[in-house]
């Protein structure tokens, strides 16, 4: 169809031509309608005219008879009636009397001149017989017969417009023509457009026929017809043109799909995305390896104005700044680097290398990008770069360790001090009867801290120099208690509230009592410092829930929950990084210990927020019957991982724990 296009003018102006044609013509059919019942009523107005003009003169004949009757007029003194003379002068031709066997008795005008007064030329001469018979004393005594001449009667009573417009003449049923009103063309046959309407009965076997004298003129005979062939060979010739142009077009169509084809498959096969943009930034173009590298199919990108569905909406106005510097035509010709969104939520990190965009008439029309995937090569520097600051933290720990390991030392010989001073004080007031039961209980507990703290330098330095730990079954219950206890001090001056959420009969684990109670101090004081952090309003004062349960039957964990600011989406593996702290003067190393002790327990750890605020920080370890199993596969620490990442998070304060 689109090959025909160029024959559509001409068409139309052929339908237009057809339609002027059609209209005309039934024009001219309501043209000759109109004309012939106009004259239809002409016509029957004439005919009334006949009607009444005959009825008159038959009238006067009766009255004649009547008069002939009542004078008692003999038929030799008819002619010499003055009323009879005066009706033969203006109306009839002439006025014969028969007797009842119908023979003449009088005939008037005696004269043949008389007689033919009032013809016309070239009238055939018939005339019009009108009857009335006449009766004496009930006897009949014969017939008048008037004679009126038909040309006559017509050009009395045919008004001078009709007789103008129309061909008026009387005809018989063999179309002879009786007689006809003046001026009349005596054609035969008569012309197509007129109208026969009979006299009967007034005029027996008579007819009154109509014609128009003007020949009706068709529309082909007056409209200039010559125009519309010229039109539609104007048209025509124009349509030729348009085919050659169209021709012309297509050549030219197929050259540029030809063109654009093949531009296309380069740009599909190019594994460098392409995008083009007009100068508001609208994206026009996207080629299929820039829709795959975002995620998105090229349909949903064409048309997008920024902001773009993969900027990141966190770095919005940065986004924003990068768009307005490339479109004033200040972006780096060697690209520039930066991050964007997929629509699956991950980040893509991509080299964008803009160039303007220029049209056939050499105006730039907007800006055509290269964007190159380089999230791979980014990840690499990053797992690089984590590398070195890994090996940096690994070199800080060792010498942290060795650091430790020179404290332990030399707190030993302090701490032994401390006690061999405590011990002589205790027997010096012995000695000397001292009873004082305060000074007692003071010197007392300075002797059991100072051998706890003994205790905990001898287990570190025998955690530092690779010896395992010392086992033994531990309750955890308890531990947390003297933990609690070793922390009441500062938690009561910070104002912390710490609910105790412990089963009196805990099941029993077996591992390091000193170091599982480190555990859980730096945990409670973890705990206790999150609340007075400034995310919690700085306000140090709040609740540690402590909570104790069983797991899958194998193992135990041990929760720590805080109603603080929570851990904002960090995990475990987050938390538990050397040197990571998420304090102003935190070290980073006490979840990082923490975490190494626990493992070295066959346990693992875990942290997440909680739905209502706040933060719960767990580790889980194998119960004592089930630590045979688990000291033979240590790789059991995932599956309490599992385990503990799949418990409930949540944990009731008034549920009633096993």
């Amino acid at each position: 169809m689109r090959a025909w296009l160029w024959a559509l003018p001409f068409g139309l102006a052929v339908f237009l031509v057809l339609g002027v044609v059609l209209v005309l013509e039934a024009s001219d059919r309501r043209d000759l309608e109109a004309l012939r019942q106009t004259m239809q009523v002409d016509a029957l107005a004439l005919q009334d005219k006949l009607r009444e003009r005959l009825e008159t003169e038959q009238l006067r004949l009766d009255a004649l008879a009547a008069h002939v009757v009542i004078e008692g007029i003999a038929p030799e003194q008819l002619g010499a009636d003055e009323s009879l003379r005066r009706v033969l002068q203006s109306h009839w031709v002439s006025i014969t009397w028969l007797d009842p066997d119908n023979r003449i008795l009088a005939d008037l005008p005696d004269a043949p001149a008389d007689r033919s007064r009032g013809l016309d030329d070239g009238s055939p001469g018939v005339s019009v017989h009108l009857l009335a018979p006449v009766t004496r004393a009930g006897q009949n005594a014969g017939l008048l017969i008037a004679r009126l001449q038909p040309a006559r009667l017509l050009k009395e009573l045919t008004p001078w417009w009709m007789g103008q417009r129309y061909d008026i003449r009387l005809m018989d049923d063999f179309d002879q023509v009786l007689a006809s009103a003046p001026g009349t063309a005596w054609r035969y046959p008569a012309p197509p457009l007129s109208h026969r309407i009979s006299l009967e009965p007034l005029l027996a076997e008579t007819h009154l026929e109509l014609a128009l004298r003007e020949r009706f003129r068709p529309w082909y005979r007056s409209f200039p017809t010559w125009l519309l062939a010229a039109l539609l060979a104007m048209i025509g010739w124009a349509s030729l043109l348009l085919r050659r142009q169209m021709q012309g077009v297509r050549r030219a169509e197929a050259a540029w799909r030809t063109e654009a084809a093949w531009r296309t498959a380069m740009g599909e096969s190019l594994r460098v995305g392409l995008r083009a943009r007009d100068l508001r930034g609208r994206l026009l173009y996207a080629n299929r390896a820039f829709a795959d590298m975002l995620g998105y199919s090229p349909q949903e990108l064409i048309g997008h104005a920024p902001p773009m569905p993969y900027w990141e909406g966190e770095n919005l106005d940065e986004m924003h700044a990068l768009h307005q510097r490339t479109m004033s035509g200040q972006a780096p010709p060697e690209g520039f680097e930066t991050r964007w969104r997929k629509k699956d939520g991950a980040v893509l990190h991509v080299l964008v290398v803009e160039a303007p965009l220029i049209d056939a008439s050499g105006q730039q029309i907007g800006w055509m990008g290269s964007v190159l995937d380089i999230t791979e090569r980014v990840r690499a520097q990053e797992l690089e770069q984590r590398r070195i600051e890994t090996m940096a933290a690994q070199a800080r720990l060792t010498t942290l360790g060795e650091i430790a390991s020179t404290l332990a030392h030399e707190l030993n010989q302090p701490l032994a001090a401390i006690a061999s001073y405590n011990a002589g004080l205790q027997n010096a007031l012995k000695s000397r009867g001292v009873t004082d039961a305060p000074i007692a209980q003071a010197l007392a507990r300075q002797a059991e801290q100072a051998e706890h703290a003994a205790a905990i330098v001898h287990r570190i330095r025998d955690f530092l120099s690779r010896r395992e730990p010392h086992r033994e079954p531990c309750d955890l219950a308890a531990l947390a208690h003297q933990a609690v206890q070793l922390l009441r001090r500062d938690l009561s001056l910070r104002g912390v509230r710490v609910l105790s959420e412990l089963p009196d009969a805990t099941p029993r684990v077996v591992g390091d009592r000193v170091l599982l109670e480190q555990v859980l101090i730096n945990l409670i004081r973890n705990a206790a410092d999150a609340l007075a952090a400034p995310e919690a309003g700085g306000r140090a004062q709040g609740t540690v829930r402590l909570q104790l349960r069983v797991v899958a039957g194998r193992f135990v964990r041990f929760d720590v929950c805080d109603d603080g600011p929570g851990l904002k989406g960090l995990g475990i593996e987050q938390l538990c990084q050397p040197f990571f702290s998420t304090k102003a003067d935190g070290m980073g190393m006490g979840l990082a210990i923490c975490r190494t002790i626990v493992e070295a327990h066959y346990g693992a750890m875990d942290a997440a927020d909680l739905p209502q605020g706040g933060a719960r920080i767990s580790f889980s370890l194998p119960l004592a019957e089930a630590q045979a199993g688990v000291a033979q596969a240590p790789s059991d620490a995932a599956a309490v991982q599992d385990s503990t990442a799949g418990a409930d998070a949540v944990q009731n304060p008034t549920e009633t724990l096993p």
